[in-house]
């Protein structure tokens, strides 16, 4: 059985990804599964040839989002900061410690195996911050729009334009299981997930842990290219065949790249200059796009 889950970036702000697997993501062992396949990255990696490890480049966050990023939005990364850049005294570009982002309150998904709920999540964040230093982000599909009283009695809701404005006015972002929380590690933001699913390795699983930390650029190259994969290939027969004879992982990593460098219309060689100016250049190519 093949299991199938809209990724992280997703149509509007990014280029529009999915997941796949064999067993269920939001499950240990869909964990376990991630787990496993960025071993064997790391594992082949490790394989390279000098010459190979040469030509096989790890990109900045700020790289990897310059590639999803719709070209409307690239000027989001204007607001990029680290908790270095965003802690400086006067910065008051990050108004919140930490945003709880939920998720659809009718999905019981998440809760069959820790029966940890949204409220739950709220009401822990609430123990461990101020109210003031809060933001709760309701999960704009949610049909029912939820309302939690323990916050929405005190404070008003997030009224961001998209989950990536929300991400960027916190410091932390936390959830039970949302993509929310894997996306603003790409934002160099403190990811906590709090239940069993896709977002849940590599990330902090305790708000009463405070201490910020990033997600490390070789996991999310990986996830990023590796795991996520074009959502156009949903049903694409010739890439559905192809990922069932168990292609590894580096190979997998480069043909994604290759695919959304083309759909964006970046050179690969953009991507081997100074980080930084690789951004700088790609930001100048997509602008371009917008205008013709």
């Amino acid at each position: 059985m093949i299991f199938f889950e809209q990724g992280v970036f997703r149509a509007g702000t990014y280029l529009n990804t999915a997941m796949m697997s064999f067993c269920s993501l939001i499950t240990k062992e869909g964990m376990l599964h991630l787990e496993n396949r960025f071993s064997q990255f790391c594992n082949e990696i490790e394989r390279l040839s000098d010459s190979e490890r040469k030509d096989f480049k790890i990109l900045t966050k700020k790289q990897i989002l310059s590639i999803f990023l719709m070209p409307n939005y690239l000027h989001y990364l204007d607001n990029f900061q680290t908790p270095d850049e965003y802690n400086k005294p006067g910065n008051s570009s990050v108004i919140y410690e930490i945003g709880c982002a939920t998720g659809a309150t009718f999905d019981i998904r998440y809760l069959h195996e820790t029966l940890y709920s949204d409220s739950e999540l709220i009401y822990t964040t609430m123990q461990n911050y101020d109210l003031k230093d809060i933001i709760v982000r309701r999960h704009p599909g949610d049909p029912t729009q939820s309302n939690f009283l323990q916050y929405s009695t005190k404070k008003a809701y997030d009224d961001s334009h998209n989950a990536t404005e929300f991400i960027l006015k916190c410091k932390r972002i936390a959830s039970t299981g949302s993509n929310v929380s894997i996306e603003a590690a790409f934002w160099g933001r403190t990811p906590y997930v709090l239940t069993s699913c896709g977002a849940y390795n590599k990330t902090l699983h305790n708000l009463k842990i405070k201490e910020e930390q990033l997600v490390d650029d070789l996991y999310l190259n990986w996830y990023a290219f590796s795991f996520l994969f074009p959502r156009e290939f949903y049903f694409d027969y010739d890439y559905m065949t192809y990922r069932l004879s168990n292609p590894p992982e580096i190979e997998l990593y480069n043909k994604n790249l290759d695919y959304y460098l083309k759909q964006s219309r970046i050179r690969r060689s953009l991507l081997e200059i100074e980080p930084e100016e690789s951004v700088k250049k790609i930001r100048e190519l997509r602008a371009l796009t917008v205008m013709e």
